[in-house]
C-alpha cells in the first residue's frame, strides 16, 4: 500500500465487498491514526496486524465475521499477520527488502511457521522468483534458492502460473518490471483458483498495485 491513506482504502473498499479474507502490505501503520483508518475501514472484521519498528514495514490481515478463527499470530518486526482458519493456515507477508535479511528471516520465520501445515501465503516478497518474472538480468541469490526449497518441500502452488495470469507487478526506479507479489497455497486445496492484478488509479502511484486473489475448495 505505501501507507495506509483514506484516499487508498476508499479506493480499495470497492474491492474488498466479495471478499472474507484481505491481506494489506506496507502498511506503515505505526500511528494510532493510521491504526485507526483500518479498523474503520474494517469496523465488523478481526484485524490481525504486525507494526514493527522499521517505518516502511507493516502487514494487517483482515478475517470477515463469517469465519472463525482458531489462532491467529504476528511477529514483532512487521512483517508478518497469520491466521488460522478451518485447519488452513493464512500468511500476510511483507519480506524485507535486503537479500542477507530476507534469507534470515525465510529460514528463521517463515519455514517453522507453515511447515507440515495446510497454507495460503501471500503478500509483497520483494523478490522476482524466476527468469520469467524480471525483465533484464536475473540471478538466484541464496534467497531465492531458500524460498524456492520451501515452496518445493511444502508442496505449494503458485496461484498466478494455475490461473496463467502472470503479470509484473511492480517497476524500478529505472523502468524495470517484475513480479515480486506473489500468492502461495498447498497443493491439495489449489483447485479452482484465479487471480487479478490491480492498478491503483493515482498518478502519484503508477508502480503501486494490489493483488485480489480468490479460492475455492
Amino acid at each position: 500500500m505505501r501507507g495506509v491513506s483514506k484516499r487508498k482504502l476508499r479506493y480499495l473498499s470497492g474491492q474488498f465487498q466479495q471478499a472474507n479474507i484481505v491481506g494489506l502490505t506496507e502498511t506503515h501503520a505505526q500511528s494510532t491514526e493510521k491504526c485507526n483508518l483500518l479498523k474503520t475501514s474494517f469496523s465488523k472484521w478481526s484485524l490481525i496486524s504486525a507494526t514493527g519498528s522499521n517505518a516502511s514495514a507493516g502487514v494487517t490481515l483482515a478475517i470477515h465475521p463469517s469465519l472463525t478463527i482458531s489462532s491467529s499470530g504476528n511477529t514483532m518486526d512487521g512483517r508478518c499477520a497469520y491466521a488460522e482458519i478451518d485447519n488452513v493456515l493464512l500468511v500476510c507477508t511483507y519480506f524485507h527488502t535486503k537479500v542477507w535479511d530476507r534469507l534470515f528471516w525465510i529460514k528463521n520465520t517463515l519455514e517453522p511457521l507453515i511447515t507440515g501445515r495446510t497454507t495460503i501465503i501471500f503478500g509483497d516478497m520483494n523478490m522476482a522468483l524466476f527468469e520469467e518474472d524480471r525483465e533484464g538480468s536475473f540471478s538466484k541469490g541464496r534467497d531465492i534458492s531458500a524460498m524456492l526449497d520451501l515452496i518445493l518441500k511444502n508442496e505449494l502452488v503458485d496461484v498466478a502460473m494455475v490461473s496463467a495470469k502472470r503479470e509484473f507487478t511492480y517497476r524500478s526506479a529505472y523502468g524495470r518490471k517484475s513480479r515480486i507479489d506473489h500468492c502461495f497455497l498447498s497443493k491439495k486445496i489449489s483447485k479452482n483458483v484465479d487471480l487479478e492484478t490491480i492498478k491503483m488509479p493515482f498518478p502519484s502511484e503508477v508502480d503501486t498495485f494490489e493483488k485480489y486473489f480468490s479460492t475455492r475448495y
